[in-house]
């Protein structure tokens, strides 16, 4: 070995064995030292810090991707503890029967890797900026959407509720003076009114809770005989559907609740339950107490539900997922709202397929104190 310059011979094993000392225990350099078979047979701190797992004993082209006899000098991307892959530049010394493998960080590597990690950062940035920008456009669109949504709605509602009472004050003046025909051209057109003002109050309820209004009036009620004035308001749309509606109620303790909208979500359940029954079908609403919570569940005999549209039944505007044989069309709005209605009661709204076909949901409310995960 060349001796140290302007070092006395006295102090250069000294210095030199000093120096190894650092390579080995605390150098950023990596350093292995392989056997004749490019077995590595000892490893310095650096090695044993950077790889996962033991170093002696493995197979040197298998840590560092090259044999020593390949090349004297070479470029290496390392595969790391952490996963990472760390380029280094190897040099390979002839020790006379055993191959020194040193590795040390490449000046020129770095400075790419570190181009382009910043310009990698800017594009991050750029990119960041305009999601920033086009999800303020997007909320600002959803805005406009749902004033839109409820001044059209508030607009038609009077004139929807004008032709319904002038139908309403033929029917019961005209008496026998109607004829068959005339009268079912009138129910005919009561029905599309009533079908209509249910989808502008939708609408109406629809623009309020997207527009962060939705406000509970909460006063001690039974919730069973919510659910009973709700079903019942779904009476008339079971006799012209042909399908039967059968209350399985379970009597309940009085909690704090909005009946109104309590009501409107079991009439909404209990109508869809009816649109996706055939004729001759029959709804079944049951309620009973877990603990405190109270459970309420509708149950239709249609063709249930697909599993791939589960995840998007409750979303608003989503039609033809449950099931297909409703008669009348429907602008997806009923599900999404009771939903809506219920996580705001801190409770949960879910469906699924019946264990003999149909569609069961389940509605469940807390009991004081509680909310349902």
């Amino acid at each position: 070995m060349t001796a140290l310059r302007r070092v006395p011979p006295s102090l250069d094993a000294v210095l030199r064995d000093v120096a190894f000392d650092h390579l080995w225990r605390s150098s950023s350099v990596l350093a292995l030292v392989l056997d004749a078979q490019g077995v590595v047979i000892d490893a310095n701190a650096r090695a044993e810090a950077l790889f996962d797992g033991p170093v002696v004993g493995r197979r040197g082209v298998d840590l560092v991707g090259v044999a020593g006899a390949a090349a004297r000098s070479t470029l290496a991307h390392l595969g790391t503890r952490g996963g990472a892959v760390e380029t280094v530049r190897l040099t390979f010394r002839d020790l006379g029967g055993a191959t020194l493998v040193l590795g040390e960080a490449d000046a020129g590597e770095l400075a790419r890797v570190e181009r382009d990690l910043a310009a990698m950062h800017a594009d991050l940035q750029n990119l960041t900026r305009e999601v920033v920008r086009k999800n303020r456009a997007l909320a600002r669109l959803g805005e406009l959407k749902s004033r839109f949504v409820g001044m059209a709605a508030h607009d038609l509602r009077k004139p929807t509720g004008v032709i319904l009472g002038y139908v309403d004050l033929v029917l019961d003046g005209a008496g026998a003076a109607l004829s068959d025909d005339q009268r079912r051209l009138l129910g005919a057109i009561r029905s599309s009114c009533s079908f209509m003002a249910r989808v502008i109050d939708d609408f109406l309820d629809l623009a309020v809770i997207e527009a962060g209004q939705l406000t509970l009036h909460l006063a001690p009620s039974d919730p069973g005989s919510v659910v009973r004035a709700g079903a019942r308001r779904a009476e008339e749309h079971a006799r012209r559907a042909d399908v039967t509606v059968s209350l399985d109620l379970e009597p309940g303790t009085a909690r704090r609740l909005d009946a109104s909208k309590i009501e409107q979500v079991a009439m909404n359940l209990v109508g869809n339950a009816i649109e996706h029954s055939p004729p001759g079908g029959r709804v079944v609403v049951a309620s009973r107490l877990e603990g405190a919570a109270f459970t309420l569940t509708v149950s239709d005999e249609g063709p249930g539900i697909d599993p791939d549209d589960l995840a998007r039944l409750f979303r608003p505007f989503e039609r033809g997922a449950h099931g297909g044989v409703a008669r009348v069309g429907s602008f997806g709005l009923g599900l999404s709202i009771s939903k809506m209605i219920i996580d705001a009661h801190g409770g949960s709204l879910d469906a699924a397929s019946g264990a003999h076909g149909g569609t069961v949901f389940v509605v469940r409310l807390p009991g004081a104190g509680e909310r349902i995960a």
